[in-house]
């Protein structure tokens, strides 16, 4: 079987990010994330895994 990643089209892409708040507990999970890294981070590895948002709320915070 053929895997396709999926995340290459802008069409999926934008279909989750239209829906990631709906998501059961993603919240939960973003809280726990924003508690556990420290806020005098200064460096942050983006192995570009998903659509940024995680990277965009620390960066935010």
């Amino acid at each position: 079987m053929a895997h396709t990643n999926l995340w290459s089209s802008e069409n999926y892409a934008l279909g989750y990010l239209a829906i990631a708040d709906t998501i059961p507990h993603s919240t939960e999970g973003e809280k726990v994330l924003l508690e556990l890294v420290p806020k005098t981070v200064r460096n942050i590895l983006d192995l570009g895994t998903g659509d940024g948002r995680l990277l965009s709320l620390l960066k935010y915070r």
